[in-house]
């Protein structure tokens, strides 16, 4: 099965164009963090929506905002000065607005508590 699923923030504004034929393609960078012994490292992801969802993100999502994508990994090739180049991206099937703020705790109806583990500090 060739599921991905990212959240993270966007590196910059959403770039939307259209095919020949017409169809909308938009393409941006989501910047996942990732926390180890108590450092942050971010790992930059292209990801490509195309039609509707295309038009909902370009509308919707701007540079620094918080974004969860669900794709597939798919490689692309191009060519750069006569050399051929693959890199991996996500075609994105999902997307999602992450709220805004850092609550730690937000309680749930039956009686547990959601914890987040934004700075990496729990054991599992």
């Amino acid at each position: 099965m060739n599921t991905v699923n990212i959240s993270g923030n966007l590196t910059r504004d959403i770039t939307l164009r259209e095919t020949a034929n017409g169809t909308k393609v938009a393409s941006f960078t989501v910047a996942v963090n990732e926390y180890s012994n108590g450092e942050s490292q971010a790992t930059f992801v292209p990801v490509t929506c195309w039609s509707k969802q295309a038009e909902f993100v370009s509308k919707y999502f701007e540079k620094g905002a918080s974004i969860e994508v669900v794709g597939k990994l798919h490689n692309n090739e191009r060519e750069i000065d006569g050399k051929k180049y693959t890199f991996a991206e996500i075609w994105a099937t999902q997307v999602s607005f992450v709220p805004k703020g850092k609550a730690s705790k937000q309680p749930q109806a039956d009686g547990f508590e959601t914890v987040n583990d934004d700075n990496g500090d729990l054991p599992f």
